[in-house]
């Protein structure tokens, strides 16, 4: 071997060395789903009329997530608005890190409605024989350390008419809710 090969292969390697502990050292974001436990899930009424949804008109307040060993690990909020709030939690239960109102924002990415876009109270389970809308949005926001997150919901969804009282109201019913962490 002449000197410049020696070289040209002591460069190679100090190179393949240097990626590697950059590579070493790099944060692996990983990528969490959890499906929503409490499904199919009612949000907040959005209209008394007998109208088409939009994604705008969601308030969906409550949703619980739970990891395989039936740990909870979230908690979300969510306005169609563009508001969200997520809590979540260590496995013994105690409070990890959470986001919003202020701190963070959602995006809507897609949206269809259902088919028919609305069912009465006299269909108990309306779910049935309709074509289910769906949704979905990305999410990001800053934790009280400055920690930023982000991930993302999409699911399926169909409007119910509730009746109480003296009137009547339509909600989005999800029926799935998966919640995704980038971590």
């Amino acid at each position: 071997m002449d000197k410049g090969m020696v070289a040209r292969i002591s460069v190679r390697a100090i190179i393949a060395v240097g990626l590697f502990v950059l590579l070493q050292q790099a944060p692996v974001m990983a990528q969490t789903t959890y499906n929503a436990s409490n499904v199919p899930f009612y949000c907040d009424a959005a209209t008394s009329s007998r109208v088409p949804l939009t994604f705008g008109m969601f308030a969906c307040r409550g949703l619980t997530y739970y990891d395989a060993n039936n740990k909870l690990v979230a908690e979300l909020f969510f306005w169609g608005s563009g508001r969200i709030e997520l809590f979540t939690y260590n496995p013994d239960g105690t409070a990890n890190w959470s986001i919003g109102p202020n701190n963070a924002s959602l995006s809507e990415t897609s949206f269809s409605e259902p088919n028919p876009p609305y069912c009465d109270t006299i269909n108990q389970f309306c779910s049935n024989g309709v074509t289910l809308g769906t949704f979905a949005f990305n999410w990001s926001g800053t934790d009280g350390s400055g920690n930023s997150h982000n991930g993302s919901v999409s699911g399926t969804w169909f409007n119910r008419q509730g009746c109480g009282g003296k009137s009547c109201w339509y909600h989005p019913v999800l029926e799935t809710a998966p919640l995704t962490i980038n971590q």
